[in-house]
């Protein structure tokens, strides 16, 4: 998905980090999206865990 057709599905939205996913990547596909991220700190634990500490 480009980062115009992005924006366009959710407006008002600032896009700072983003992920190039090319069909010759395919095969890496799957451990790139995870490290990505992993580097942006998107991680659903993490963010858990960040929310159980404010209660």
């Amino acid at each position: 998905m480009s980062i115009s057709k992005a924006e366009e599905l959710c407006p008002g939205t600032a896009f700072t980090e983003t992920l190039l996913l090319a069909s010759s990547m395919l095969s890496q596909m799957a451990v790139r999206v995870a490290i990505w991220l992993e580097q942006i700190d998107a991680n659903r634990e993490k963010q858990n865990e960040k929310k159980a500490q404010l209660r």
